[in-house]
């Protein structure tokens, strides 16, 4: 029976070895490595602690799958949550959801991980060689892989060693012997006495013998297999943005909601991936359909861009409406599956077969592969001379190269007539004939079975841009193409005046089309002659006599076409007014899509433009796609073999030194750098300086001093002045003596307007002093230090512009292309240069943990008559009493009466939530609303209070958590005594603020309101509750439907979710709410010494320095030099028990209050400010770079999944091996581009209809 192999790629190295005194002659060596497609990671079973993790998020977010994958993803990795979710099953049973331990398995923590391993690997991977000239290749060798030896090489055990004793083992990876044993590498001699022969290629397959659905699978359910959306970037410049890589929870969204349907890229790529056999597994970006939207645009547009050449250009007759069945299901112009990653590498899912043995009963698949062969080949050729590769080419070239695009971005516009007229016009100016093209003849040939073309085509006039085809272009108004589509115009197509795009032409010509075929089949009715369904138009007829056919084929609105003359007609009327109504349908479904998602069905239209412009891949693929299709309904086996192959590989000529370099290191040598990147750059740049000794671009030789100026000048130039300018100013800089740069500016200006006002020519002056040529003025006398100075400064330029170059290397190194970028264009005298990071050298620091606390006392513990604010937060309340006063002395002036907080009920906790507006309205109480309200003491206290509060988090809805570690605070914060009672505190604290307001309200529903006191009473409540707001028309029941309103507050995860509530609770939004702890648990400090002055000696060496990068510090700072304040003392924490905080180790706490010591029970403690300091070392790692030409090794991004020629039949070795060959030419082919005299081209494989159709560009 036949069998579906699915090819993983290969990478493939290898190395040509001369003769010498061992061996006579000339010998390949060959490496394969498999790709990381090949590469299984075998889940291992859950153990007892990912179990408890799972337990742990499952009770937290019982009905939220996604905050739960994000959860699991955070604690577990991205791979290791995706597959438990999918493969855990949660016990519903019980009152909490809870993991199925069933299949857990203790591990031990000193069991090395799992690894990732080959999978499937076929037991021969059989080496051919295509010799240059020829075309059949010839078998060099076989390897046979051993599945046990490669498996072993890749335990981690056998690394325990090595990482003691810096010694790696022998593996297949590191030795050649080695993987010649495993099966992966082979030695290939030639014969003695002559060169190798001259390789075309080297082509490695072998035939697989295990089912590839446990690899799929396994990719699968770890999150490793993805789908990649048309047109998503696979590699990411400078940062941009790319595929996503599977490490977002976001981007797994409702991806495991329910199996993936029938038609979604999910289901298919597991299909082609599988098999028959293959699970249903989603796949993240899976949803969207398989084939994208290529069956939409082919089935809608085909007349216009294959049916109207292929039936009236060409005369295929009913083999176009065949053909174009067939199209429909398996012509894909953007593939007939989408590209997929598997883990960070992308891949394309090709199907492939070998068209040099094709046997097919299908006469359709018959007449398809006699049209692509010689297409294929033919563009391959082509391609190889244009675009080219950049192997070579000039810069020009690269340029254009650089600037193609896939699919072809820029259209032209051709008038086309027929042939006849074509030459006629040629003869009157004294040309040459045209003739049809071979491609014509092909065409014809194999599609129509005629020997030439029907009514062949040909330019007669310039080519223009096709405005449609610009970026101002694509745009169509769907509304105008539902328009198009429905129009009921007869003058159509005479009178259209509505504005379209390139895809509504298509859309227009693609109507004019169908109408032309039902007003032709009209004519012949009309006639009394059976209509022929495959006729072709009357192109000889001229454009008017088309025009009247498309008028004479109006058939009425969409809704209720006008054919009943044709479906009452004979059998090809019927057929024609079917072809119609199939069209339409079409064209209105395309037009939907293109409704919903304008971007992706352009872009899908670009593509079949290719397509049926210059494009042979997708008609050799979808024949590989029916075969496949046909294998899969007969339930065929899939089986997992392997593919790769090198392109002209050949030894190295030490007579053609242009060919490359010889294998080894390179003579550049060793070089030593501060970091990695810098080594790679200054091997980089050495190596160019020895391959191009002549070449002035490549000779740097730098020092500090010419660094010095060079930045000078850089600085210069980044403040906006030309390097010239910039350059003058330097060297008036170094010359000093303001006479003697007056007289510079005036015989050395810049420009001859410039003369005494703007700086000198700085250049010229140099040149003048160190390179005079003859007939020069002489040049200026300067001291000799003045001078030697200057030799510096004249090497500032050259230095500037290696810099600059230098730069650019690095920041390609180091992978940021924009960075490169501007560093050329600084280079090139056009733009401002960046920071010179090539020569900075990168310190190495460790990092320290700094924390600032606040240790206070823990406050008096109120009853429920004081206000919410002061049972919220007593620690806070009595810091303002002790630093602050007591409410009574927090004073204002109405008029002739003094008003204090406590007349009025109020602390100062209360009046930090109070605006201006509510503060004078309460203070103010019954007295004359007229009167200002006068700041006294109280204004001044209440912004001192406001400080203080925001020192100690007030208002910050999430501030630093205390932590003797991390101070981390979410619901991964590992528990410990200080988080554990911080926690506890605050929710008693909580819980007491809700039950008294619980209360409140019950109080509220059983009072009697018609009492006057009463009213007053609750009123008076609601304020201490800051329920009440100016402009309350009914102020009771308002503030009590905000007080209801709060009960439901639910804290969020960890200290500053409680604080929150808190907060919100009592209506004090600025109140920090200090947890209290029992002092024991805070860590063991020293006592800072204190000054003469009263303050903490930590203020001068400590606070005083980080406060002026810490605005919460400064809070602080300002607080301690307040001289109406009596300073805070301070602690301080380390590891060594010292009192100095810039310890090189932490973490570092340094804890401020008004005497921290003496808090022996509890204290309130807030976290200040945290951060983590940079420590330089004391010790620097450097690296060390040196270039080596080894063997270049790089696996095809594509899975095969390869059919046979023959359906009953699997492919053999020979086969398998011509397969690879056959695909590789497809890949050439594919690049491809239409160019005048190239054999494969615009107008024959894309002709529009009558040219004045394209004409009317409104």
């Amino acid at each position: 029976m036949s069998t579906v192999e699915v090819l993983a790629p290969l990478r493939i190295e290898t190395r040509f070895y001369a003769p010498d005194g061992q061996r006579p002659g000339w010998r390949l060596r060959l490496r394969v490595w498999p790709d990381e497609f090949s590469m299984a990671r075998r889940p291992a079973p859950p153990s007892p602690e990912e179990l408890d993790v799972f337990d742990d998020v499952l009770r937290q977010y019982a009905d939220d799958a996604d905050t739960r994958l994000r959860a699991l993803a955070a604690r577990l990795g991205m791979e290791r949550a995706i597959w438990l979710r999918r493969t855990v099953e949660i016990d519903n049973s019980g009152a909490v959801p809870r993991a199925d331990r069933s299949a857990e398995a203790v591990r031990s923590p000193d069991d090395y991980p799992d690894i990732h391993q080959p999978y499937g690997l076929p037991p021969a991977l059989r080496v051919w060689f295509l010799e240059a000239g020829e075309t059949v290749p010839t078998l060099a060798g076989t390897m046979y892989p051993d599945r046990g030896l490669i498996l072993s090489d890749l335990e981690l055990a056998a690394f325990a060693a090595p990482a003691a004793d810096g010694e790696l083992p022998q593996t297949w990876w590191t030795s050649f012997d080695k993987a010649r044993a495993a099966g992966l590498a082979i030695e290939i001699p030639f014969p003695i006495g002559g060169p190798p022969p001259a390789l075309e290629a080297i082509i490695v397959a072998g035939l697989g013998d295990l089912a590839p659905e446990p690899l799929a699978a396994m990719h699968a359910a770890t999150g490793r297999l993805s789908v990649l959306v048309p047109g998503t970037p696979t590699n990411t410049v400078d940062g941009e943005a790319t595929a996503e890589m599977g490490a977002d929870p976001a981007a797994w969204t409702n991806v495991d909601a329910a199996l993936p349907v029938a038609h979604s890229a999910s289901a298919a790529v597991m299909a082609a991936l599988a098999g028959p056999d293959a699970t249903p597994v989603a796949l993240q970006a899976g949803d969207a359909p398989a084939e994208g939207y290529g069956p939409t645009v082919v089935r809608a547009l085909w007349p216009v861009l294959w049916g109207h050449a292929l039936r009236d250009v060409t005369g295929a007759g009913d083999a176009e409406a065949q053909l174009a069945d067939w199209a429909a299901s398996y012509l894909a112009p953007e593939g007939p599956y989408p590209a997929i990653r598997v883990g960070p590498q992308p891949y394309g899912l090709l199907p492939a077969t070998l068209l040099a043995d094709w046997s097919d009963p299908d006469l359709t698949a018959g007449h398809v592969r006699d049209w692509v062969v010689p297409w294929r080949d033919a563009a391959a050729a082509d391609a190889s001379v244009y675009p080219g590769t950049v192997v070579g080419a000039s810069a020009a070239e690269a340029v254009e190269l650089l600037g193609q695009h896939a699919p072809t971005r820029r259209w032209g516009l051709r008038p086309l007539s027929t042939l006849p007229v074509v030459n006629a016009m040629h003869a009157m100016r004294g040309l040459a004939p045209s003739m049809p093209s071979p491609w014509d003849h092909d065409t014809a040939a194999s599609i129509g079975g005629r020997k030439t073309p029907l009514a062949p085509l040909g330019p007669f006039w310039h080519v223009a841009d096709l405005p449609g085809s610009t970026p101002d272009g694509e745009a169509d108004d769907p509304d105008t193409l539902r328009v198009l589509l429905d129009t009921d115009s007869e003058a159509f197509p005479l009178r259209w005046q509505r504005k379209l795009g390139l895809l509504g032409h298509l859309i227009f010509e693609t109507v004019c089309l169908l109408r032309a075929s039902v007003g032709q089949a009209r004519e012949a009715m009309d006639a009394g002659l059976p209509v022929d369904p495959a006729a072709p138009l009357p192109l000889q007829a001229g454009t008017d006599v088309l025009v009247k056919l498309v008028q004479r084929g109006y058939s009425g609105a969409l809704a209720n076409p006008h054919l009943n003359d044709l479906l009452s007609g004979d059998a090809g009327a019927q057929r024609v007014a079917k072809r119609y109504i199939t069209g339409m349908e079409a064209l209105i479904g395309l037009v939907e899509v293109y409704a919903s998602d304008g971007h992706g069905v352009f872009a899908c239209v670009l593509a079949a433009l290719d397509t049926a412009s210059h494009r042979v891949d997708p008609w050799i693929t979808g024949l590989a796609t029916e075969r496949l299709r046909q294998l899969h309904a007969a339930r065929a086996p899939w089986r997992l073999g392997a593919y790769g192959w090198v392109d002209r590989p050949a030894p190295y000529d030490a007579a053609n030194p242009g060919q490359g370099l010889p294998p080894g290191p390179t003579a550049a040598g060793l070089l030593h750098a501060p970091s990695p990147t810098q080594a790679m750059t200054a091997a980089l740049l050495r190596d160019a300086a020895i391959r191009y000794p002549g070449d002035a671009r490549w000779q740097i030789a730098i020092d500090s001093g010419k660094v010095r100026a060079a930045a000078r000048l850089a600085e210069r130039v980044r403040l906006g002045l030309h390097p010239y300018e910039a350059l003058g100013l330097e060297v008036e800089r170094i010359v000093g003596d303001w006479d003697t740069v007056r007289a510079l500016r005036q015989q050395f200006p810049l420009r001859d307007t410039h003369a005494g006002q703007r700086c000198c020519d700085g250049a010229r002056v140099l040149r003048l002093l160190f390179r005079p040529q003859p007939g020069d003025p002489p040049a200026p006398a300067f001291a000799p230090d003045v001078r030697a100075a200057l030799a510096v400064c004249d090497a500032a330029l050259d230095t500037y512009a290696d810099l600059l170059v230098a730069d650019g290397i690095h920041a390609l190194v180091s992978g940021q292309g924009g960075v490169g970028n501007a560093a050329m264009e600084a280079a090139a005298g056009l733009g401002a240069p960046p920071d010179l990071r090539a020569i900075r050298t990168p310190r190495q620091a460790s990092s320290v943990r700094v924390s600032a606390w606040a240790l206070l006392p823990p406050g008096h513990l109120r009853g429920t008559s004081a206000s919410p604010a002061l049972q919220a937060d007593p620690a806070f309340a009595d810091l303002l009493d002790a630093e602050l006063g007591p409410p009574q002395d927090w004073t204002w002036t109405i008029g002739a009466d003094t008003v204090s907080l406590v007349d009025r009920g109020l602390h100062g906790a209360d009046a930090l939530a109070l605006g201006d507006a509510d503060l004078s309205r309460l203070l103010r109480g019954s007295l004359d609303a007229t009167l200002p309200v006068v700041a006294g003491s109280g204004a001044d206290k209440l912004a001192r209070a406001s400080r203080l509060a925001e020192l100690l988090g007030g208002g910050d809805s999430n501030p630093p958590v205390p932590g003797t570690t991390d101070g981390r605070d979410d619901e991964h914060a590992p528990a410990t005594p200080l988080r554990d009672a911080m926690l506890a505190d605050l929710s008693t604290r909580l819980v007491a603020l809700r039950t008294r307001l619980q209360g409140l309200l019950a109080t509220f529903d059983g009072i009697d309101f018609n009492d006057p006191a009463n009213g007053d009473w609750c009123l008076a409540q609601c304020r201490l509750w800051q329920a009440t707001q100016a402009g309350d028309e009914e102020p009771l029941a308002q503030a009590r439907a905000r007080l209801q309103a709060r009960l439901p507050v639910v804290a969020g995860p960890g200290v500053n979710g409680l604080r929150q509530a808190i907060r919100a609770l009592a209506g004090q939004p600025r109140l920090p709410v200090l947890p209290v702890i029992p002092s024991n648990l805070a860590p063991t400090m020293a006592v800072a010494d204190v000054n003469a002055d009263g303050r903490p000696e930590t203020d001068r060496t400590w606070l005083e320095i980080v406060a002026a990068v810490r605005p919460r510090l400064a809070l602080l700072e300002a607080r301690q030099l307040d001289a109406t304040a009596i300073p805070w003392r301070a602690m301080v924490a380390t590891p060594s028990g010292s009192a100095d905080p810039w310890t090189r180790t932490g973490p570092v706490i340094v804890a401020y209050g008004p005497d921290p010591g003496a808090l022996p029970d509890s204290m309130a403690i807030a976290c200040l400010d945290a951060w983590n300091d940079a420590i330089p070392s004391e010790q620097h790692v450097t690296s060390a770079a040196f270039g080596f030409n080894g063997p270049k090794s790089r696996a095809p991004q594509a899975v095969l999944l390869a059919v046979p020629p023959d359906a009953t039949q699997r492919l053999t070795d020979a086969q398998l091996a011509a397969l690879v060959l056959e695909t590789r030419l497809l890949a050439r082919a594919r690049a491809n581009r239409p160019r005048p005299g190239a054999r494969v081209a615009t107008p024959a494989a894309l002709s529009s209809f009558p040219a004045m159709f394209w004409s009317p560009w409104t």
